[in-house]
């Protein structure tokens, strides 16, 4: 038997390999995850019907928010910001994540995509719930009229 040998000496180094590396037919231990890597949680592990939806969470925490510091209430909307606080409270009763700007056409977050995401992703959002805390040009940052970001 011309193999056998062989195979003694790889029986041998495998037997001896030290544990935590990689010894040949096993697979590879598995990576650590990269910084900033993190993963979302599944759907399964977000909350169930039993939850608050997007649209109270929304309703709640408009309610809850003062204007910011510094930037004082608007006295009067224009014809176009009261169509937008409209549409706005449209989508959110309808539980869209988006709805169409009359003025531009472009797709708008709602408030209740913003707290689906968890944190304020420095766009300069019109309906940023997180008082754009992460907007690093503060000439894009701009001013709430008590309803939404202008």
């Amino acid at each position: 038997v011309p193999d056998e040998p062989l195979r003694a000496p790889l029986a041998a180094a495998t037997s001896r390999a030290q544990p935590g590396l990689w010894s040949g037919p096993r697979s590879p231990p598995a990576r650590p995850p990269r910084p900033g890597s993190a993963r979302r949680p599944s759907r399964s592990a977000r909350p169930g019907p039993g939850a608050a939806t997007g649209a109270a969470r929304s309703a709640a925490a408009a309610a809850a928010r003062p204007p910011p510091p510094g930037r004082p209430p608007a006295p009067q909307l224009t014809a176009l910001e009261r169509r937008i606080v409209e549409l706005h409270r449209e989508a959110a009763a309808a539980g869209r994540q988006t709805y169409v700007d009359p003025a531009t056409g472009y797709q708008v977050l709602t408030e209740a995509a913003h707290l689906r995401r968890g944190k304020c992703c420095g766009s300069a959002c019109r309906h940023c719930p997180y008082e754009q805390v992460n907007v690093r040009d503060q000439s894009k940052k701009k001013r709430f009229n008590s309803f939404f970001y202008v």
